[in-house]
């Protein structure tokens, strides 16, 4: 038996011998440890590094540090120590939370993009901010508050936890429902007629 090919975020693919069950799988995913037994296949993804959003969102608050000097960023811009702490050389002073942004302010939102609720209060600060939102998380905001409009219920394929779920979350502004990919909800749980799932 094998294992389905699952991403991780270091962009690796694992495809699993028979020696291991799906259910040992699902175990490592959980725990977020590795196991690699002796016959795994490891598939390395081309291109690797930073995905586009990521990079495209560094390079806008590379040039907002130069101009600006100081930047405050809403959350961490990337899961890279050394990369955080070149940035922080630069100028980036790292806030988990928009109350804690001085008024008037240079702000920078990272790829994973924040709610209009986060860019409203902001504004009345009067913040400069400098939006680093992946386009492809600005598309996944979008549908998901389309669909809203249009009266599905929305399914949102993720971590609940995960700062770019919750941002499209807020965007869907209606009925909303979670689910991590590994416990994939069967449709008839929501109750609704109408189902639109962003992922």
């Amino acid at each position: 038996m094998v294992s389905p090919v699952f991403s991780l975020p270091v962009v690796l693919c694992l495809r699993f011998g028979n020696n291991r069950t799906s259910e040992e799988s699902d175990r490592s995913l959980e725990s977020k440890t590795l196991v690699i037994p002796r016959n795994t296949e490891l598939v390395f993804a081309e291109p690797r590094g930073f995905c586009f959003g990521v990079r495209r969102a560094i390079s806008s608050l590379e040039e907002a540090l130069a101009r600006f000097g100081r930047v405050y960023g809403l959350g961490s811009p990337i899961h890279n120590s050394r990369e955080i702490e070149r940035l922080r050389a630069m100028g980036l002073e790292i806030v988990e939370d928009p109350s804690d942004i001085p008024h008037g302010e240079v702000v920078f939102v990272r790829a994973h993009g924040v709610s209009d609720r986060v860019v409203e209060y902001l504004s009345k600060k009067g913040t400069t901010i400098i939006d680093g939102t992946c386009p492809f998380v600005r598309k996944a905001q979008e549908k998901a508050a389309f669909l809203a409009t249009e009266g599905y219920h929305v399914i949102i394929l993720g971590d609940k936890d995960h700062p770019e779920v919750r941002a499209i979350k807020e965007f869907a502004m209606g009925p909303v429902t979670v689910v991590d990919p590994l416990d994939i909800l069967p449709a008839g749980e929501t109750g609704a007629s109408r189902i639109g799932v962003v992922s």
